[in-house]
């Protein structure tokens, strides 16, 4: 059985966008790999973020960085796998939410670990990074206004507020 590691985009992305992306990459992964058995294998399990609360309560100088603890996860997950397999950059550069992804292709392409990339024509696999893409764009090339549409999180990241 062939075990596919899925790196998927997820900071500041719903539940929901995140299952719609993993849901659509096995798809085409599918066709790439016909007649082969695949375990599909990623790091997205909602019991890690109670897991890392559980552990920032109990020991609250353990963990300093949360994303660096989610990507130590991941890298768990990778290292029992045959490949990994990325969705490429659709039509805009939006370089936030792809920190974790960089990072697990790296690692992969260090250790020998095949990597494959999907592409993302028009945000196919991430419609919501697609428009967020396009918002943090027109912020950015509109420097004399504040475009409405895009907020920051916490690390002053742009996230693209839904309206």
């Amino acid at each position: 059985m062939k075990k596919i590691f899925l790196s998927v985009p997820m900071k500041g992305r719903p539940d929901e966008a995140i299952l719609d992306t993993i849901e659509k990459m096995k798809g085409i992964i599918k066709m790439y790999y016909p007649n082969e058995d695949i375990e599909f294998c990623h790091n997205y399990n909602p019991l890690l973020t109670k897991e890392l609360e559980q552990t920032k309560k109990n020991m609250p100088d353990l963990i300093k960085h949360d994303s660096v603890w989610y990507l130590g996860e991941a890298i768990k997950v990778l290292a029992g796998c045959d490949e990994l397999i990325e969705i490429g950059a659709g039509g805009h550069y939006y370089p936030v939410y792809s920190n974790g992804c960089v990072m697990e292709k790296s690692i992969a392409l260090r250790y020998g670990i095949p990597t494959r990339t999907l592409p993302n024509f028009d945000g196919y696999f991430t419609p919501d990074i697609e428009k967020a893409a396009i918002e943090y764009n027109k912020a950015y090339e509109t420097k004399d206004s504040v475009n409405k549409n895009v907020d920051t999180d916490v690390d002053g990241i742009p996230v693209y507020n839904g309206e």
